[in-house]
């Protein structure tokens, strides 16, 4: 029995040891005369038991978006193989004969590697990848294709893997004239599996739609819509209008929508519909009238701020919540400041306040809906509000690189002004939009135009999964589905917008990952964990306190069966009758 006692504590030790693993990179470099001349870098990662920490070594030099990217792969990788990597601390290490090493485009390698050695995987050593790793698993361009083939087939890759779309585009790049397998992938499932072999894609079920999401939301949609029917009244025969019209008709799209079941779309289309049928009502308004409406949703606005910010949020439903009101609030507001500072030249913008301030109202009736738990404390907050920042950053810099410009700076520098302020969570919301942005910008330069329908319809699909994947844990994303939603609607008539849609419900869909569940500990999580080493092997105070309890229990079994014989007992009486009466045991 001790052997065997003893044989356990070998493999559960063993199983604590670090592991090692390395894939090769593919990356860039200059030459002299400026040309860009693709290489082979190497991709080392050693995973120890830690506190989940996430370490980089790269050499000769690393830029900051590197450890960007690396982190960002690392989280995924931990959320796609559904390990809690709060246990291991983890340790990449990045060689190459390049100037500099840097940039996104080897986060798809990062998250494919981490997820082999989490789950035990063997790598197929003929092939190799390049691609960015995106929100919902997504697997995105990269700058100078081309270059990275070539050093692929140079070196004697049978495989490189590249990023979807982009082979189709690079009409300078004759394909068939590369011995090398070149295969397009779209998204981590299919990475995964062509380095692999295991097939790690899902069936998800269409996600069943919370009733308190349906309840609230078409809530939300009813009251926008409604407002447009009470202002509206009296322009129903002014339809030979333009802006009229247009109000008229996106109000029943609107309505339309409703009755579908598509409560976002609904809330958008009424929304729009108000602020086109309030610009008029207030161009025909007298210059007193204006002033004391701004008056009146100015004062609305500083209560309605006070009190959400006395809210305790608690889960991600009321962080998104918090993010969506927050920003709503926080655009009403600027519109008042744009009329404080021009008066009746910008009287448009107190239009703009009253219905940014009816939506935030309505939108905080999901402050009811209390979700699972989860750490949100101002620490785990701030944090995430870095870490969305330099992810966003990343991406910018990334297109600064080869179109010379940065899509996202404003949205960025804004989020940076929100962390100063300490206003963490419309910080992460802000960040998040802005990588969103940023992502499809650098999808678009690179995709033809025939293909974007193509494209949404992907993003769409992935963005079904995540949902479903968050739903089946209990963290439905409100913001996340509702973008989705609208995605879905805009597939036939803007495909553009669509597309941003799409890519703000993939990066809003999973916050999750930068927080941890609240859970109430058990006895045996609440007994410390001590690590002690034993030849080499690391072992648990846990597992050496319940070692010696199973051990010194069979010596003293042994030791008492081995004394005189048993003596006869009386039987004791019985628990009932010893009870005091009305007292309940």
């Amino acid at each position: 029995m001790i052997i065997l006692i003893l044989s356990s504590l070998h493999s559960v030790s063993a199983f604590e040891n670090s592991k090692k693993g390395y894939m090769p990179l593919l990356s860039v470099y200059r030459t002299e005369d400026n040309k860009s001349m693709g290489k082979i870098a190497h991709l080392y990662l050693e995973i120890k038991p830690g506190n989940g920490d996430v370490y980089l070594d790269t050499f000769p030099l690393s830029e900051l978006d590197t450890q960007i990217t690396v982190r960002f792969a690392n989280r995924l990788a931990c959320k796609y193989t559904n390990k809690d990597c709060n246990q291991y601390d983890f340790f990449y290490k990045i060689r190459s004969d390049s100037t500099t090493v840097g940039g996104p485009s080897a986060g798809a390698s990062v998250a494919v590697l981490t997820i082999a050695m989490l789950d035990n995987l063997n790598l197929n050593e003929k092939a190799v990848m390049t691609g960015t790793i995106n929100s919902g698993y997504v697997i995105g361009p990269v700058g100078e294709i081309k270059e990275k083939i070539r050093a692929a087939e140079k070196e004697g890759f049978e495989k490189v893997i590249i990023p979807k779309w982009q082979h189709s585009t690079n009409t300078s790049f004759n394909i068939t004239d590369i011995n090398t397998e070149v295969i397009e992938t779209g998204n981590l499932d299919q990475a995964v599996y062509e380095f692999t072999g295991k097939n790690f894609s899902k069936k998800y079920e269409k996600t069943e739609i919370p009733e308190e999401y349906s309840r609230i939301m078409s809530s939300v949609a009813e009251s926008l819509c409604e407002n447009f029917n009470r202002a509206a009244k009296e322009y129903e025969n002014k339809r030979d209008n333009e802006t009229v019209n247009k109000s008229f008709l996106r109000y029943e799209s609107g309505i339309k929508s409703i009755e579908e079941g598509r409560y976002y779309s609904g809330a958008s289309y009424c929304f729009s519909a108000n602020l086109l049928i309030d610009e008029i009502i207030i161009n025909e308004m007298p210059e007193e009238s204006i002033k004391e409406k701004y008056e009146a949703v100015k004062e609305k606005l500083i209560k309605l701020k006070n009190k959400i910010n006395s809210i305790e949020i608690k889960s991600l439903q009321n962080l998104e919540t918090f993010m969506v009101v927050s920003e709503r609030i926080d655009e009403a507001m600027m519109s008042i400041e744009e009329y404080e500072e021009e008066g009746n030249n910008s009287k448009e913008e107190i239009a703009y306040a009253v219905e940014r301030y009816n939506s935030a109202l309505y939108w905080s009736e999901f402050f009811e809906w209390e979700g699972r738990e989860i750490e949100l404390d101002e620490e785990s907050l701030k944090d995430t509000c870095l870490k969305k920042i330099y992810e966003a950053q990343e991406i910018d810099n990334y297109i600064y690189i080869y179109f010379r410009e940065k899509p996202g700076e404003e949205k960025i520098e804004q989020a940076k002004d929100d962390y100063r302020k300490g206003d963490y969570e419309l910080c992460i919301y802000r960040a998040s939009k802005s990588k969103a942005q940023s992502s499809l910008i650098m999808t678009a330069l690179l995709i033809k135009e025939n293909e974007t329908k193509m494209l949404l319809d992907e993003k769409i699909e992935s963005a079904e999964k995540v949902i479903a994947e968050q739903a089946s844990k209990g963290n439905f994303p409100i913001i996340g589905y509702s973008y989705y939603e609208y995605a879905s609607s805009l597939k036939d008539e803007d495909a553009s917008s669509g597309l941003l849609y799409s890519e703000y419900a993939l990066e809003l869909s999973n916050l999750d990952m930068y927080f941890k569940e609240t859970e109430e500990k058990s006895f045996l999580e609440k007994i410390p964990r001590i690590t002690i080493r034993i030849n080499n092997y690391n072992i648990t105070a846990l597992f050496v306190f319940f070692l010696g309890i199973s051990v010194g229990g069979f010596i003293v079994f042994i030791i008492m069966r081995n004394k005189n014989p048993v003596k006869d007992h009386k039987p004791r009486k019985s628990l009932e009758k010893e009870r005091l009466p009305g007292k309940k045991r």
